[in-house]
């Protein structure tokens, strides 16, 4: 089992999940490039160079087939991986990782015409340059395509009930607004993103997480619990 992290972290973000699959699994996890203590090359942020060192990483190890655990923004590169590599994929899980960037980047692009001021939907100078901007750059140019996707997979996905992005510390005007915004784009899409999921993964399986973020839910206890109990029926019922 091997478990792949998200934009700005490495294998250690599933030191308390991993655990709990080692009584059956050889669990391993990958930092990807540009991430430490993983090496920084100037070039190699695609989705697809990326897919291609999950299999240059299994291929050191000499791992014929493994089940791939993939955390946010992995899922992109787990998705072409499985796609290109269907006789070294066992089986896929999605830990609040599959998208929908088609249809998030139409919301997002009206969303922002409608409730931002020009330019406030675009990343500062310094994060456009970083490694991780990089990535997220590569990744949104396309859409996943679970279509030719033939491993069966598992998809947890964090469904909220009002914007994430509401906080005690905004002030009245603010809240307005991005309440505002959320009824007439952003609740849309996650459920897009699952609907993705559904049509067009051939043998995909949904889990819905409630009362919690996609910065949380990994390292909450009560979500964790649910987690561990779908990822096991899942990986173990044959």
């Amino acid at each position: 089992m091997l478990f792949l992290g998200p934009l700005m972290g490495g294998a250690h973000v599933f030191d308390t999940l991993a655990p709990h699959f080692t009584d059956r699994f050889h669990v391993l996890g990958l930092t990807r490039r540009g991430t430490e203590p993983s090496a920084t090359p100037p070039s190699g942020y695609d989705t697809g160079t990326l897919a291609d060192d999950i299999r240059g990483f299994l291929d050191a190890l000499n791992i014929r087939r493994a089940t791939l655990v993939a955390y946010s923004i992995a899922g992109d590169e787990m998705t072409r991986f499985a796609a290109l590599h269907p006789q070294r994929t066992a089986r896929l899980v999605y830990l609040d990782a599959t998208w929908d960037r088609a249809s998030n980047r139409e919301i997002a692009k009206k969303a922002c015409a409608e409730f931002d001021t020009p330019g406030s939907c675009e990343p500062p100078p310094e994060w456009s340059m970083s490694v991780s901007a990089i990535i997220q750059k590569e990744a949104e140019a396309s859409d996943p395509d679970y279509t030719k996707v033939t491993a069966p997979a598992l998809s947890f996905n964090v469904m909220y009930r009002s914007s994430p992005f509401l906080t005690p510390f905004i002030d009245a005007s603010t809240r307005s607004k991005i309440e505002a915004r959320w009824n007439a784009y952003d609740r849309f899409i996650v459920p897009r993103q699952v609907e993705h999921f559904r049509k067009d993964m051939k043998e995909g399986y949904v889990v819905e997480l409630h009362g919690t973020s996609h910065s949380e839910f990994l390292f909450d206890p009560t979500q964790q619990s649910i987690i561990v109990r779908e990822m096991r029926r899942f990986l173990l019922n044959k």
